[in-house]
């Protein structure tokens, strides 16, 4: 889900294209941060390198937390990327994130695990 996409006015300096990709927690898309696929981002990607005035080799991705994992990953399969910027990223990549209410509740005597 594409959730802002901004454009400086032709001719003057600026961000260029910037690209707010959601991918989690919207419709059409996983409730929690768990099992998102790389070719989602992968998706993303095509679409604003195929977009006009947009240099294919001078993609910079943008990450925080678990997006900034997201990022180094595209940075590290993709050629497109030209840089990669993560705001707080792990040192590990992880399969995601459950909320605590998501997780199944096993019951030993009078106490939940």
């Amino acid at each position: 889900m594409v959730r802002k996409i901004q454009s400086s006015p032709p001719g003057q300096s600026g961000l260029g294209h910037t690209l707010a990709l959601a991918f989690f927690g919207e419709d059409n898309l996983p409730d929690q941060l768990v099992d998102i696929p790389l070719e989602y981002f992968q998706g993303a990607l095509s679409w604003l390198a195929g977009q006009e005035r947009v240099r294919d080799d001078s993609i910079i991705v943008l990450g925080n937390s678990k997006g900034g994992e997201a990022a180094i990953l595209q940075g590290k399969i993709d050629d497109r990327v030209a840089g990669v910027i993560g705001i707080a990223p792990s040192s590990v990549v992880l399969q995601g994130l459950v909320s605590k209410a998501a997780l199944p509740v096993e019951k030993i005597g009078d106490q939940s695990f």
